[in-house]
């Protein structure tokens, strides 16, 4: 459930840096220096941030000329926060990024400081130079990591480059691409795209309009109309998750009750499954308001029935009968350490291999790994993490720390391991299919389901996965634009079937 949080902050990052007060003339556009740029920076600037219409946060930016190690430089400070409930646990986030652009050549980024404090939990990230070389030190309760990594590839010419895209004449489908900095991610450069598709809001004296773009971030579409200083007016990911251009009084009143991001994000069905355990077979009718695009395989079968009609098949995961062997790239891949999956911690090791002792055999190491995770990790949607580490300091957390924690364990001890996100069945009332994480296992054979949060390996039917991977983030595009009916469904009691 954290993506939703995290998503808002990184799809609106960079259209965010509003030039106010830039000449909206194209040729004083192209004419500008990264001063004057920066020197057109002047108004504070909000944002609401809301979820199925219902108030969730804000942010705001603003941004000033200071002295930087002695040379004038810009210093961009973006505030958040997020209040809501997860499964009826109140959570309150803040989050305060500077980021600092050198106003000589290309404006590179000189250093960011990340300061963040969810639930009483604070911690802080710092990118800077030194030498010629970029490093990211990271610090919460009482630990601190610092590595070397790679230029920051977004910089403060990118940023002028993208309003004066805006204010060229575009067509339908002209593209401008960049990169963000996300330092939550293992790979801080993010790419992104921005797609020109029309022109809307007609202004009283016949000129044309703002223009509407599609901003790509890891597949997610955020569709945003833009005024010509690059100013987000309003924008939308899905048919849930917004932002809207408002006053500083509007952006921070948020009212009560506060909105449950369970409840608002889950799928209600129009039948009970009972216990999804024993589910052994699924068999759903979808409609979509976006294009479905999920991932297909021996256990989830996807069938076209009409414009925007889905038939989804799912199974209970089982051993198949071919087994394949894994590219060598690919298991590469789901074997690296990463800044969030720390599966070259000494700490990580010791423990994992603690936990199989002499156990025998990939999926038998994985089924005891699933288990102690299960068993160890208090269950709560308020302890967010971002890495392993993070997890084992709080010993708790929602099923992303859950997922996170096992599949960097798995890693430690040479398995190829990946998170997986989707919908899993909750047995309430109504009945309904909540978003969920949980993780897959290369065998040697095959990918093998493993859910730590709720101790499955070999996950039951009701289980349907969207994603692969931290990055993929395809699902948020149909997040409050589906509608699920269920077909039919068999459980493994003869006695029990529908």
């Amino acid at each position: 459930m954290k993506k939703l949080r995290y998503t808002f902050i990184l799809v609106f990052f960079f259209v965010y840096l509003a030039p106010n007060g830039l000449s909206q003339t194209k040729k004083d556009l192209f004419a500008n220096t990264l001063k004057e740029y920066a020197q057109s920076l002047k108004e504070q600037s909000f944002l609401g941030n809301y979820m199925g219409g219902k108030k969730v946060g804000w942010d705001s930016e603003i941004s000033k000329i200071i002295l930087f190690e002695g040379k004038e430089s810009l210093k961009l400070t973006q505030q958040s926060y997020f209040i809501a409930k997860f499964a009826g646990q109140k959570s309150v986030s803040q989050e305060t990024i500077e980021t600092i652009y050198s106003l000589d050549g290309q404006g590179d980024i000189l250093q960011v400081n990340q300061f963040q404090n969810e639930n009483g939990f604070k911690k802080t990230k710092k990118l800077f130079m030194e030498s010629g070389k970029y490093f990211l030190k990271s610090s919460f309760d009482k630990s601190t990591q610092q590595k070397e990594v790679s230029k920051p590839k977004e910089n403060l010419s990118t940023h002028l480059k993208l309003v004066q895209w805006l204010n060229s004449e575009l067509k339908p489908g002209s593209e401008f691409s960049c990169h963000t900095t996300a330092l939550e991610e293992d790979d801080f450069n993010v790419p992104t795209k921005f797609i020109f598709k029309k022109y809307e809001i007609q202004e009283k004296d016949g000129t044309r309009g703002y223009p509407v773009v599609d901003q790509i971030t890891h597949g997610a579409i955020f569709t945003s109309i833009l005024d010509y200083k690059a100013n987000v007016i309003h924008g939308r990911m899905g048919n849930l998750l917004e932002l809207r251009k408002e006053t500083e009084i509007q952006a921070k009143k948020i009212p009560e009750p506060l909105v449950d991001l369970m409840e608002i994000s889950s799928i209600k069905l129009d039948k009970p499954l009972g216990d999804p355990r024993s589910v052994e077979f699924l068999r759903l009718q979808v409609q979509a308001t976006n294009q479905l695009e999920i991932p297909e395989s021996h256990r989830q079968m996807v069938k076209i029935l009409k414009k925007d009609i889905y038939e989804v098949i799912l199974l209970k995961d089982y051993f198949i009968k071919q087994p394949f062997k894994l590219p060598f790239e690919t298991r590469k891949l789901y074997l690296q350490p990463t800044n969030n999956i720390t599966s070259d911690s000494q700490k990580i090791t010791k423990m994992a291999k603690e936990i199989i002792g002499e156990t025998k055999g990939e999926f038998e190491k994985a089924a005891k790994l699933c288990k102690w995770v299960y068993g160890k990790l208090d269950k709560t949607m308020a302890a967010n993490s971002e890495s392993a580490l993070e997890v084992l300091s709080k010993m708790k957390g929602d099923c992303t720390e859950h997922s996170l924690l096992f599949v960097t364990l798995a890693r430690s001890i040479g398995i190829p391991a990946r998170e997986v996100g989707g919908l899993a069945y909750m047995d309430s009332d109504p009945p309904r299919l909540a978003w969920h994480a949980w993780a897959e296992i290369y065998d040697g054979k095959q990918w093998i389901t493993c859910d730590p949060t709720w101790n499955q390996v070999l996950v039951d039917a009701t289980h349907w996965k969207f994603s692969e991977g931290p990055t993929d983030m395809n699902w948020l595009n149909v997040l409050g634009g589906l509608q699920v009916k269920v077909k039919e469904f068999k459980k493994s009691d003869p006695n029990k079937q529908d």
